[in-house]
């Protein structure tokens, strides 16, 4: 049995707290509780050749472990930010990419933290964009967008199609923004189909 690399195996895990400005009851009465915590990870698909057969693409083992981490914290994270590459993709086959992702999502919901309140933002990555010659398809955005929909974190406010940056598609649920308890928060496709890297 291969063991996937260690470089692809490897999770960056960053709890962060972000300390509102504004003033409520509950940080008068204990002004140094954070008003929002967040995980941040990236990176836990693991290459071709290290799938083992398993459907997601994902470091399972590892990642399992992660959200067990993430629900033994003491103070659970109001959102958990995954940046990108959950699944192998680099795939211009949209049902492999569906399959992948969507076996990756029962992982997660599989895992104890939907059920500890801990909302999943999900932000493709050049795995999930791009096929083998690393080019982003609009196929495979739209494959996101349908599978993850549920992970897109009020989306819409985005970029949409030409404007400034002259996008060849609508970005407005790829890379958008959101705001929760006086804190702003940016999600970027940095990938999006005719603008890759």
């Amino acid at each position: 049995m291969r063991r996937p690399t260690a470089l692809v195996a490897s999770l960056f895990v960053t709890v962060g707290v972000v300390l509102a400005c504004t003033d409520t009851t509950a940080a008068i009465a204990n002004p140094a509780a954070p008003r929002v915590t967040f995980a941040v990870i990236g990176c836990n698909r693991v290459d071709a050749a290290d799938t083992l057969g398993d459907t997601s693409t994902a470091n399972v083992e590892e990642l399992t472990r992660t959200f067990q981490d993430i629900a033994a914290l003491p103070v659970k994270p109001r959102f958990l930010f995954f940046t990108g590459d959950l699944v192998f993709g680099y795939t211009p086959d949209t049902l492999q990419l569906d399959r992948e992702l969507r076996a990756w999502r029962t992982l997660y919901e599989a895992s104890p933290l939907p059920a500890l309140g801990v909302e999943l933002v999900a932000m493709p990555g050049n795995h999930e964009m791009q096929n083998l010659s690393k080019v982003a398809t609009a196929a495979a955005e739209r494959t996101w967008l349908r599978d993850m929909q549920p992970y897109i974190m009020r989306g819409g406010n985005g970029p949409t199609a030409g404007g400034p940056d002259n996008l060849a598609t609508d970005q407005s649920k790829l890379t958008y923004s959101f705001d929760y308890a006086g804190s702003h928060f940016v999600t970027i496709n940095t990938d999006p189909t005719g603008a890759d890297w």
